[in-house]
């Protein structure tokens, strides 16, 4: 049984080596889980030993600035332009993210880019903009004492009762609830430390 979870939010399998690389004969007890999001973090807490929450952007605690560079795929490749996106999108969630931008970011149509970004992780861009502000907000629940509506707008949502909507889509539960249920959790510890997640510094 792993001592440590190390829950490792990340689109790229070298960020996920270079923790492993960092942890070789320093610690048998720690185990690395690859996950897509905050909420998928959440539910493979082990119950015992640690839980630690490492995201290679600026959604949750901003190790590398701005995300790390995309690996293992070849530069200007459809996969590569996908995970460059998704790690701007990760870095920059609370900006007005108009298919413009994105298409600016990715060079490609903006047309091009949304049937891209579907056929390559079976949801829209904009599903994908907003599991990411969720998850963003579900951090911030934990880690602050901000009230919702003020977290949703942090976020990148500009309705109050949307965020409330999506959440509950992604989550089963209103933000409050959220917040009662998982406040003692060991991510709240995490998260809950020398600065608030919304800064990144």
């Amino acid at each position: 049984m792993s001592k440590y979870n190390i829950l490792v939010i990340t689109d790229d399998d070298d960020f996920c080596r270079e923790i492993r690389a960092g942890l070789e004969g320093r610690s048998e007890d720690a185990k690395i889980i690859k996950v897509d999001s905050f909420s998928e973090a959440l539910s493979n807490c082990g119950n015992s030993g640690r839980n630690i929450l490492v995201a290679d952007t600026g959604t949750l605690l901003p190790n590398r600035a701005g995300g790390g560079p995309v690996s293992g795929h070849r530069t200007g490749s459809a996969k590569y332009e996908i995970l460059r996106l998704k790690q701007y999108i990760r870095s920059h969630y609370a900006e007005n993210l108009s298919m413009e931008t994105l298409s600016g970011v990715a060079h490609l149509s903006a047309n091009y880019l949304g049937s891209l970004f579907k056929q390559e992780e079976g949801i829209s861009v904009s599903r994908f903009i907003e599991k990411v502000r969720i998850d963003a907000a579900a951090a911030l629940l934990l880690s602050s004492n901000r009230k919702a509506g003020e977290i949703a707008r942090a976020c990148g949502f500009r309705n109050t009762s949307y965020f409330g909507k999506c959440f509950r889509g992604i989550y089963g539960m209103s933000p409050t609830v959220f917040r009662d249920n998982y406040k003692l959790t060991d991510l709240k510890r995490i998260l809950g430390g020398k600065r608030d997640v919304s800064e990144g510094t």
